[in-house]
């Protein structure tokens, strides 16, 4: 009886060695399965671009006339913190299936014919569900990339945040992509922040009406990190810093807005480096073009 006691208590004391480094390979092995789906949407995305001529893919939820645009390459909503319903201040009515997140809203985007399975859009480390199902999508592509533009009353296009004339480059052609190394296209976004298929960031930190913000959040699923894919087709994976923003954001106080803010005044400068290193992989400034 003795021996058997003896047993089983070493077993447990293996067992208890082990399981850390099983869930940390198991981890490990989430992460990267994530980057190959960000680096195979990346792929996809330019092979997309190159059969229209050089135009870039649109990801912008909601067209100029107020409808949900189908031209879009994953059209509708995901469901983020607010589960399925509107885009916070956006006031139109998503028809089903793209109220919620679907297969069949997946399918109906300009990417499908491209990518047709669905685990290439999803996350294998975001467990939470939106109507008791997994999300079938936790990718988004960065609003620079022809997303939703800013634009005046002379026409000329801007990105969120920017001003006219814009500072930064608007993407709306890949011959304007000229260091696509450094420009990031797919965001692994946070599953309490996404909702539709643009990741909203705004490099300057202020809007036209001089409120404060910053980026939508992205993912903190791969023990705080996140995966994201650039112009070139690569991919990688970043290790969020700043941990009352970033690692621990909650959504903020307007409905359907989850953002990580720019200012933080206990890091150096005041700044968020995660905000900031995101922002400067986000556009060029026209000067110097």
């Amino acid at each position: 009886m003795i021996e058997l006691l003896v047993v089983i208590a070493i077993i447990a004391i293996l067992a208890a060695l082990l399981l850390p480094g099983l869930a940390y390979a198991k981890m490990n092995s989430q992460r990267t399965y994530c980057a190959n789906n960000m680096h195979q949407l990346a792929l996809v995305w330019a092979m997309y671009n190159s059969d229209f001529a050089g135009r870039i893919v649109s990801c912008e939820a909601v067209t100029a006339a107020g409808r949900m645009n189908m031209a879009a390459w994953a059209p509708g909503y995901c469901g983020g913190a607010d589960q399925h319903g509107s885009f916070g201040g956006e006031t139109i009515d998503w028809p089903p299936p793209f109220n919620e997140s679907s297969a069949q809203a997946l399918m109906a985007g300009t990417f499908w014919p491209y990518l047709k399975s669905l685990p290439a859009y999803q996350c294998p480390g975001d467990r939470t569900t939106v109507t008791n199902a997994h999300r079938f999508r936790n990718y988004a592509i960065s609003g620079y990339m022809n997303g939703t533009p800013y634009v005046d009353a002379g026409g000329v296009l801007a990105g969120y945040g920017d001003l006219n004339p814009p500072r930064l480059v608007f993407f709306q052609k890949e011959s304007q992509l000229f260091t696509p190394a450094g420009l990031f296209v797919f965001m692994d976004q946070d599953p309490f922040s996404i909702d539709d298929d643009e990741f909203d960031i705004n490099p300057f930190g202020a809007d036209s009406s001089g409120a404060l913000t910053g980026m939508e959040a992205p993912s903190r699923v791969h023990a705080d990190c996140f995966n994201w894919s650039f112009a070139d087709g690569h991919a990688e994976t970043y290790h969020l810093r700043d941990l009352p923003k970033s690692i621990n954001w909650i959504a903020d106080s307007l409905p359907g807005s989850f953002t990580v803010q720019k200012l933080d005044p206990a890091q150096p400068g005041g700044l968020n480096p995660d905000w900031l290193a995101v922002s400067n992989h986000t556009s060029l400034f026209t000067a110097g073009l």
